[in-house]
């Protein structure tokens, strides 16, 4: 069936699809969350990118600032600079929405209250256990490779003597630092949600309206990109360089945070069950997990 929006955009329109994902959407709430396919597809995507990358960096002609990595072959490739760089961009913002798709379906489930001890709980841990078991192994892995492409002498394995271009963007939470990150967002979360509370209902009915108005407009996508976009312009190395911290850094937070809460908002559509936005050229997009499940069932895909 065909039919058209508000905006005068032709849209189709799959009244038995529909249907069917509506009583797969109350299927799922009565059995508790469930995976859903997009997200499943775009999980292993990034996970893949996150491989590619990984792997194409010792083959780079323009390593990243301040990354001096465990091996580097010195006959390089344009394409392969061109793949690494593309892949850096926009990896990690995926997972971050990803993360908070996720962490907003948790705190639909389960509440406010239990929300951040839940998030302390499966966080928290990994990354002190990741920290005293992981980060010493892959430290010293570095030591090795270092040693072998004759950027600091062998004695520096039991003698301490790393060089100082070495040393300065030696110490941090190296891959841990996403379990960090979205702690913090995931704290932030409970934080607002407290302040909320404070709020007189007839104040924030107001702004929840305000909202919902302002994310079902044609700027939709900016409200989440132009912050990002302020604190890249700001501070460049985010993507462009590799810095190492124990701590959170307040640009790092502010360009992820969008991303964050992007995933955070794509949650209302499941729940609520409506598009996402009034705009079709937004809404083909956006409506990504009812293609694939469509896909899914006209494929004969399953996730057994």
């Amino acid at each position: 069936e065909f039919g058209v929006c508000q905006e005068g955009c032709v849209t189709m329109r799959c009244s038995t699809l529909e249907r069917d994902l509506s009583q797969q959407c109350i299927a799922r709430n009565q059995s508790g969350p469930q995976r859903l396919p997009g997200l499943e597809w775009l999980r292993a995507e990034l996970t893949l990118g996150v491989l590619g990358f990984h792997s194409a960096v010792a083959y780079t002609l323009i390593p990243l600032p301040g990354l001096n990595w465990s091996a580097h072959e010195a006959t390089g490739s344009v394409l392969v600079d061109a793949i690494c760089w593309a892949l850096n961009g926009f990896i990690m913002p995926g997972f971050f929405l990803l993360a908070g798709f996720c962490s907003a379906r948790i705190f639909s489930r389960i509440g406010a209250a239990r929300f951040l001890r839940h998030r302390n709980r499966r966080l928290l841990p990994a990354l002190a256990l990741g920290g005293f078991v992981i980060l010493p192994i892959t430290g010293y892995a570095w030591f090795v490779s270092w040693i072998g492409q004759g950027l600091m002498p062998l004695q520096t394995l039991w003698r301490w003597g790393i060089p100082d271009e070495l040393e300065r963007n030696l110490y941090g939470l190296g891959h841990l630092w996403f379990l960090a990150y979205l702690w913090v967002f995931c704290a932030g979360v409970w934080l607002v949600s407290q302040a909320a509370r404070q709020i007189p209902d007839r104040s924030l009915g107001r702004l929840l309206r305000l909202q919902d108005r302002l994310m079902q407009s044609f700027w939709m996508p900016f409200c989440f990109a132009l912050p990002a976009m302020i604190a890249l312009a700001l501070e460049p190395q985010i993507v462009i360089g590799f810095r190492q911290s124990f701590l959170p850094k307040f640009a790092n937070l502010a360009y992820y945070a969008p991303c964050f809460a992007a995933g955070f908002w794509l949650r209302r559509g499941e729940k609520h069950h409506q598009p996402l936005t009034r705009w079709c050229e937004w809404r083909a997009v956006l409506r990504s997990e009812e293609h694939t499940s469509e896909l899914q069932s006209r494929f004969g895909i399953s996730y057994a």
